[in-house]
């Protein structure tokens, strides 16, 4: 019998089905993609031998405006890209979570049905982006320079 692994595709907004042979090859594959949004499982005993622990994001309170602001991996800051998010199992993101009350815990399939990507005008000041219709670069802010 095959199994199947059914990754939610979330930029298509469709599923994309793979196929393995054995329950080893497709263990193998969700353990070299972690971040790859599991949709479903079907094979014997599936859920019991594939089935990934939910993984969680752990969200600072301290945000500005809707932007919400995110936990990096190994205590590496924050970040407002959810990419950039570290990733925590139930029992860190509880530990975590019971330290401060401006911190808490989102299950990560949940919040990448919800991410988008977006860009700001601050980013394009930051990196002097050039305005094709303007003809000009967007006005750099005084403190800013562009990373390298």
């Amino acid at each position: 019998m095959t199994w199947k692994l059914s990754i939610e595709q979330s930029q298509l907004g469709g599923i994309n089905c793979l196929e393995f042979s054995t329950a080893e090859e497709a263990l193998m594959y969700l353990k070299d993609n972690p971040r790859l949004p599991l949709h479903g499982v079907e094979g014997p005993g599936a859920r019991e031998s594939l089935a990934p622990e939910p993984r969680f994001l752990i969200q600072c309170r301290e945000s500005s405006g809707n932007y919400l602001l995110w936990w990096k991996a190994d205590d590496k800051g924050y970040t407002f890209n959810v990419d950039e998010a570290g990733l925590y199992t139930a029992e860190e993101a509880g530990r975590i979570c019971s330290l401060r009350e401006i911190d808490v815990a989102w299950r990560e399939d949940e919040v990448r049905k919800c991410a988008q990507s977006v860009v700001t005008l601050y980013d394009l000041r930051r990196f002097g982006v050039v305005s094709i219709l303007e003809g000009t670069p967007a006005k750099r802010l005084d403190n800013e320079t562009p990373d390298k």
